[in-house]
């Protein structure tokens, strides 16, 4: 019964019927002459029956009984046994579990004559014929040359017949386990007794990974008895072959770079490479015979196996995690894209290791056109503005001439392997460049994150609240900006990548309108309190630090408190804190420009109405800063900037009595409707237009109801984004096919669940491109009447709740999740 269960491990075509034990205690041979059977060596040639076999590797004769006794060696062709006189089948139905030529009908004999006389490597015969020829070579290497040492010069030639057979029949997995053992074991056997570390081949990582090729086991023995260090190839095919260490696909799918990626870790990890000890295990091979004539064997040499040790196992398993994760994002676009290796975009997701040389060159031939156009730009300097729309021109994006929120973070993710970084960069929460707009470039010399800590993102909130308030007066200058930035850097703690980022987003904010609401809004749900807090002290410093405050400062300080969520009512009072206290004002000139510190002079004057004007006074030089005062006293205010002699001072008071206010009550009021001329037939247009407005967008602001004096200044130096950001794309008849699809959407429109039918039409609709410009999307929208903002809020509500995650990503292009909507899609009532 235990052959039964043997021979089930290689089936070569025959059915369960077929299954008998064989008698090994008879002898076959009782009773008949004695007729030796003999071993063909390779390149000997012979005729069977008509059949000329031309290279040996074959026993022929009578009387040979198997290794392991009993019955006749079933690789045995007897010349004395019947053939077919005709054209032989070549089905194979009747070869059996363990076919034995001796055994097999005269068909099969002489169609296995055939095909040895036929070269070996004929496609499409029973892998019982090859499996009885392997039975020779078996036999050959397990009985005869293990008793007879001086045959082992056939080792080699045993050793590339059986290479051509697995080359020619390797498909067949019960004959490609056994052959690849059986070539481990000749290998073994062929090896001379000392191999140095040199002399080996590094083996190819192919699959099947079991078994491990013999060579890589023979070569980390000869490294360790050397004493010499494992280099990465062979460190990559030890874990590659290794049963215990995990691949995963992106190992198998993007194998080339897996092995550049191994290589260069390898080397960073460890050096030269590993230091393996040789340990007390010995290189031993067990093999179990596919031919039922031989008896399983156990051969070893004394070389140290080290193919399963632990510590370099540990060590190489930790290694492919880090670089399979590494690989993960390269490995996913490529079967989204059917393993397109050509374009930038992949590129952008591959480990810094393999996009640039360690000079920092780019290694593929699109990202060096990318990098040479920018340090074109830059010209030797730290940083620079560029147009977007020409850096996004060179992109391969969805849409012409415009960026989804992804493509724009691979671009920021490829040129951060270059060296240079990116702003506005999603990443750290900015908005998506458009073009028309400026971009700003700079080299990173350190390490700059890619993602936005806590601290930084309290920092750019701050300078895009502190741009604001210092904006106000003129275009944000370089004194300025180091204001800022030294504000910032100062209160919050930042790394040297953190503060370069920062400066180089201070260059953005005063070259380009400034950040949205919308991403303002995204950056303090982030912060906590403390950090708000400490926001709002800083603008006040920034707002005082020329010791000067103006209306239009006060109205952009009470609106940034509102947006950060602090009590407005405080702002006067830290203004004049921050005025008059001594350490604030200490703290302010250690940040204020030379130019702000200089002495000020009181603004000019003219004399009210009513009242004379006073006499100028003569001033020998600018008027300072006077000594600071308590926070309850009077300030001064208006640093003057003309010639001192333009001023007009009041006298100081005297004993003289002082000159009547004229009495109100005796001043007629003036009537405003007799300065203004009105228009009633303009008027009454301005109230129709704007009672439509105030209907539509309370539907969508209905929520969220902005602070009282919020409204006015939400659009302050803010881009329209819904203006029209892609050049030649017809937004109306991007939306007026989908329009007219719905013109019945209550009748004929599939429901998703959670969504009524325009809604459901509208989802319908946008699965049919992977973004969509803004302007395409609110005509759509309106094609099915909805409105835009509210419509799309409710997608990204229903995605939430679907999916935890929103449908859209972007601002003036849309980018469709394609894992969220088909999650939508798929609960379809």
């Amino acid at each position: 019964m235990g052959n039964v269960v043997r021979a089930a491990a290689h089936d070569h075509g025959a059915t369960s019927s077929d299954l008998a034990p064989l008698d090994w205690a008879a002898d076959p041979f009782a009773g008949q002459p004695a007729r030796d059977a003999r071993w063909l060596r390779p390149g000997a040639h012979t005729v069977v029956g008509g059949h000329a076999i031309p290279d040996g590797m074959i026993y022929l004769g009578r009387r040979l009984a198997a290794a392991r006794g009993g019955r006749v060696e079933p690789a045995l062709i007897d010349p004395d046994l019947e053939l077919a006189p005709r054209c032989p089948g070549t089905g194979g139905k009747d070869l059996g579990y363990w076919p034995s030529y001796d055994r097999i009908p005269p068909e099969s004999r002489a169609a296995y004559l055939h095909w040895l006389a036929d070269g070996r490597r004929a496609p499409g015969v029973p892998i019982g014929y090859v499996f009885l020829f392997f039975y020779g070579l078996e036999r050959r290497l397990l009985h005869d040359i293990m008793a007879d040492p001086s045959l082992r010069a056939e080792v080699p030639l045993l050793a590339a017949e059986v290479q051509g057979l697995l080359e020619a029949y390797g498909t067949h997995a019960s004959f490609r386990r056994y052959a690849t053992e059986f070539s481990h074991l000749l290998e073994l056997v062929g090896a001379p007794d000392e191999t140095p570390s040199d002399a080996f081949a590094v083996p190819e990582l192919r699959e099947p990974r079991w078994p491990p090729p013999m060579t890589l086991r023979r070569a980390l023995g000869a490294f360790a008895t050397e004493g010499r260090r494992l280099p990465a190839t062979w460190a990559l095919a030890w874990a590659w072959y290794h049963p215990d260490i995990s691949l995963r696909t992106p190992a198998f799918r993007c194998r080339d770079e897996f092995a550049r990626l191994f290589t260069v870790r390898y080397a960073d990890a460890h050096g030269e490479g590993l230091l393996v000890e040789p340990g007390q295990r010995r290189l031993c091979v067990e093999y179990q015979p596919a031919s039922a004539g031989l008896r399983p064997m156990r051969y070893g040499r004394d070389v140290p196996d080290l193919y399963l040790a632990d510590e370099p196992r540990r060590q190489l398993a930790e290694l492919v995690g880090r670089v399979t994760d590494d690989l993960g994002a390269y490995s996913r676009w490529l079967r989204r894209h059917d393993h397109r290796l050509d374009t930038i975009a992949a590129a952008a997701l591959l480990p810094a290791e393999l996009v640039v040389d360690a000079e920092g060159q780019a290694l593929d031939p699109e990202v060096a056109a990318l990098q040479g156009w920018i340090e074109g730009r830059l010209t030797g300097a730290s940083s620079t503005t560029v147009d977007a729309g020409a850096l996004i021109a060179r992109w391969p994006t969805a849409a012409a001439g415009a960026m989804t929120r992804r493509e724009a973070a691979a671009l920021c993710r490829l040129l951060g392997h270059l060296g240079i970084g990116l702003e506005p960069d999603v990443r750290m929460g900015g908005p998506v460049p458009t073009a028309g707009q400026a971009a700003v470039v700079f080299r990173t010399d350190v390490d700059v994150p890619p993602v936005a800590g806590e601290n930084y993102a309290a920092a750019v909130t701050f300078a895009q609240l502190a741009a604001a308030v210092l904006a106000a007066d003129s275009q944000l200058g370089e004194d300025q900006r180091r204001q800022v930035s030294e504000l910032a850097c100062a209160a919050l703690p930042l790394d040297a990548g953190e503060r370069l980022r920062l400066g180089a987003h201070l260059h953005w904010l005063a070259t380009s309108a400034q950040c949205s609401l919308t991403v303002l809004r995204r950056r303090l749900d982030g912060l906590s309190g403390t950090l708000r807090a400490k926001i709002g002290e800083l603008l006040v410093t920034t707002a005082t630090a020329g010791g000067t405050v103006l209306p239009h400062h006060v109205t952009s300080l009470l609106r940034s408190y509102r947006r950060l969520g602090l009590d407005p009512d405080t702002v006067p009072n830290r203004v004049h804190a921050s005025l008059t206290t001594p350490s604030a004002m200490s703290s302010r000139s250690a940040i204020v420009p030379a130019s702000a510190r200089a002495p000020v002079t009181a603004a000019p004057a003219s004399a009210p109405a009513g009242l004379p004007a006073p006499a100028p006074v003569a001033v020998p030089g600018p008027v300072r800063m006077p000594t600071p005062l308590p926070a309850n006293e009077p300030v001064t205010v208006q640093a003057g900037g003309a010639a001192v002699g333009e001023y007009l001072l009041p006298r100081r008071p005297s004993a003289e009595p002082a000159v009547p206010a004229p009495d109100p009550a005796r001043v007629p009021a003036p009537d405003p409707l007799a300065l203004v001329p009105l228009d009633n037939a303009a008027i009454e247009a301005k109230l129709a237009e704007t009672a439509t407005v105030s209907t539509l967008l309370h539907g969508i602001f209905a929520d969220d109801e902005p602070a009282e004096g919020d409204a006015a200044g939400a659009t302050e130096n803010e881009p329209d984004n819904d203006a029209e950001n892609e050049p030649g794309n017809d937004a109306g008849d991007l939306a007026s096919t989908h329009a007219g699809r719905c013109d019945n959407v209550s009748g004929g429109v599939e429901l998703v669940p959670g969504l009524d039918a325009p809604h459901s039409a509208l989802l319908r609709a946008l699965a049919e491109r992977p973004a969509w410009p803004k302007d395409a999307f609110d005509a759509l929208a309106v094609g099915l009447g909805l409105l835009p903002a509210g419509a799309l809020d409710l997608l990204n509500e229903a995605a939430l709740d679907a999916a935890d995650e929103p449908l859209t990503a972007g601002e003036d292009v849309l980018e469709i999740d394609d894992d969220v909507l088909q999650e939508l899609l798929g609960e379809t009532a």
